[in-house]
């Protein structure tokens, strides 16, 4: 055997940890502008004029974060 260090499996390794640190750098870069997608949605429907109630579910669904004028019941 020689004095020489095998060479190629760190090398390897260390290429598949950069390329998976990489990876999930770039996933958390998507899933940011994922997040300031939904929080400018958010902020839009907060600071939209109000609207009647909903009458059904779907309509309720649709209306999240919306702020909605309610009428006392005499």
């Amino acid at each position: 055997m020689s004095g020489r260090r095998p060479r190629l499996l760190p090398a390897l390794f260390t290429i598949a940890v950069v390329l998976v640190c990489a990876g999930l750098g770039l996933w958390q870069l998507q899933r940011l502008e994922w997040k300031r997608g939904l929080i400018a949605q958010r902020e839009a429907a907060a600071t939209a004029a109000p609207v009647p109630p909903p009458q059904t579910l779907a309509e309720a669904r649709a209306l999240e974060f919306r702020r909605v004028v309610a009428e006392a019941c005499s």
